[in-house]
C-alpha cells in the first residue's frame, strides 16, 4: 500500500480514539512530564482534550482546551497540502520553507508557552 493510504489509516485510527475516549475522564492517555515536573503547561498542554473537543463539534471548549493548537491546525493543513505540490507551486513553497518562516512560527510557539503560563499566574 502507499505512504498515503497508510497515513489515512493511522490519522483515521488517532482521530477514532480521540473521539471516542475522552481525555478529561478516561486514562489512556499520557499526561504531561513537564507539567508533572514543573507545573506549569507546555505549548501542547490541552492538546488532546482540544482535539477531543473539536472532533465533537465543540469549538468553544476546544479553543479553550489548547487556542494555540486550534489556530494553527489550518496552518498545518495548508503546510501539507504546499508540500504535496510543491513542484506545481514552487514560488509560493520557497516563500514559506525558510528560516526566517520557522524562526517566526517557533516565536510564536514561545510566545503562546510564555504567555499562557503567565496569564494563568496573574
Amino acid at each position: 500500500m502507499s505512504k498515503i493510504v497508510w497515513s489515512i489509516i493511522g490519522i483515521s485510527i488517532v482521530l477514532g480514539i480521540y473521539y471516542i475516549f475522552n481525555p478529561i475522564v478516561d486514562n489512556v492517555f499520557p499526561q504531561c512530564p513537564f507539567l508533572a515536573l514543573t507545573g506549569l503547561q507546555c505549548p501542547g498542554c490541552g492538546s488532546q482534550r482540544a482535539l477531543h473537543f473539536l472532533l465533537h463539534g465543540e469549538l468553544r471548549q476546544a479553543f479553550m482546551s489548547n487556542s494555540f493548537l486550534i489556530i494553527v491546525i489550518p496552518f498545518f493543513l495548508f503546510l501539507i497540502i504546499l508540500e504535496r505540490n510543491r513542484t506545481k507551486l514552487p514560488r509560493l513553497y520557497k516563500r514559506v520553507h525558510n528560516k526566517r518562516f520557522i524562526f517566526f512560527f517557533l516565536f510564536l510557539v514561545a510566545a503562546w508557552w510564555i504567555g499562557r503560563n503567565l496569564s494563568e499566574q496573574l
